[in-house]
């Protein structure tokens, strides 16, 4: 499940080089349709998982840091 969050500049930016990724790696794996979901939070993976008889679902949630988080540092 691909979803906004709180920032869908994030997801617009990595979801599909992610999911290029992470699909090679799951070849054993029977795939659901990816749900693509706007204004979600990670609680909806739990209704898309059983609506699709799924036994597990990937949350791509586009998120940035809080005030609360800690910058980190140019390398």
């Amino acid at each position: 499940m691909l979803a906004d969050g709180s920032s869908a500049r994030a997801v617009h930016a990595h979801a599909v080089p992610l999911v290029e990724v992470l699909l090679p790696l799951l070849a054993d794996w029977d795939i659901a349709p990816v749900v693509v979901a706007t204004m979600a939070r990670v609680a909806l993976g739990d209704e898309v998982a059983q609506r699709l008889g799924a036994r597990c679902v990937l949350v791509v949630l586009g998120e940035r840091p809080g005030l609360s988080a800690p910058a980190l540092a140019p390398t």
